[in-house]
């Protein structure tokens, strides 16, 4: 009885297992939606339902809200239950290309044609208000991001797009990569004090200073190389300084992976050898999206193949999801 009774005690002092925590969620074609929870293994049997091509997935609010590239808006609580999935009522026929969560509202933004150019925002996902629609603005890129109060939207024409969530103001911002060619801004990053725009020819534009909301003023720096190379996504590693750039060699969506880098705040850059990318992550394997994930940069690809590197000399696959992923959130 003694033994029963010490026994039932040392359990009793055993801490609980805690809880697993969602650390990201990619997104991608064929209705591809998947979450890591802190163990580098995607789980792909939390999707929503139907064939949606998902392009953007953010948090907030206890929500998590996926927008897709045919007008549909999945949500459901973080601590999980079934998704709703609709449209907005007041753009039905929009082509959705990115969501973010800020000062409590939900900020839907679409492109590609005419008709489908809208950014809507709710705060409880059921009553929408349109901000801006039609043609007023040239965007067709799935990487966005938010900084302080503004959203940033890279644009056709070396433009950048931004909304003022304090004010709903829509401003352009003039990227000028440094020459007269018509080149596409594919990708923004913001970090604590500057804002980074990437584009087609492995171009980067720095915008040194922001405003109390967070809304750029003209670029201090400019970089590139040729025309064939696209970059569409970019992350920083805070802790070492790391900024990494990803894209494609010659086609957009499906050349063979690029990758630069930069160690001194975007000053200069450094590209990955093309040969060494393409024998690790394949050939015609352009890469789509990348975060860092507190430990190591997380690498999506057009073929639907999820990498991890700390390095960026040796990548670890974590899954193939089994379609093009588009975009990956680090959540926690």
């Amino acid at each position: 009885m003694r033994a029963l009774l010490l026994a039932a005690a040392i359990r009793k002092e055993v801490a609980p297992v805690p809880p697993s925590v969602l650390r990201a969620i990619a997104v991608g074609s064929d209705g591809v939606l998947a979450m890591e929870f802190g163990n580098n293994v995607w789980d792909k049997t939390q999707a929503p339902p139907g064939n949606h091509r998902w392009v953007s997935v953010e948090t907030g609010g206890g929500k998590i809200v996926a927008v897709s590239y045919d007008g549909s808006i999945a949500h459901r609580d973080i601590a999980g239950g079934s998704w709703t999935v609709g449209t907005v009522p007041i753009a039905p026929d929009s082509s959705w290309r990115a969501v973010h969560y800020v000062n409590g509202r939900f900020y839907v933004i679409g492109g590609n044609s005419v008709a489908a150019r809208r950014i809507v925002h709710s705060a409880d996902l059921v009553t929408w208000t349109s901000i801006i629609g039609s043609a007023d603005y040239d965007y067709d890129t799935f990487n966005t991001a938010k900084f302080k109060n503004t959203i940033l939207i890279p644009g056709f024409g070396q433009s950048m797009w931004t909304i003022n969530t304090r004010t709903t103001a829509v401003q352009s911002n003039g990227i000028a990569f440094g020459s007269t060619n018509y080149y596409r801004s594919l990708g923004v990053l913001a970090t604590a004090d500057s804002i980074f725009v990437c584009g087609q020819g492995g171009k980067v534009s720095k915008y040194g200073s922001t405003d109390a909301d967070g809304r750029p003023s003209s670029p201090s720096l400019r970089t590139g190389q040729a025309t064939s190379k696209y970059l569409r996504a970019m992350a920083l590693n805070p802790t070492s300084g790391l900024m990494v750039g990803v894209g494609s060699v010659d086609d957009p969506d499906t050349g063979d992976p690029l990758m630069k880098t930069s160690v001194d705040a975007g000053v200069t850059w450094t590209e990955v050898s093309q040969a060494t990318l393409s024998s690790k992550l394949g050939v015609a394997n352009s890469l789509t999206s990348i975060v860092f994930d507190g430990t190591a940069f997380k690498i999506s690809t057009r073929l639907g193949d999820i990498y991890r590197s700390t390095d960026l000399n040796t990548f670890v696959l974590e899954g193939n999801l089994g379609a093009p992923i588009w975009n990956i959130l680090k959540v926690a």
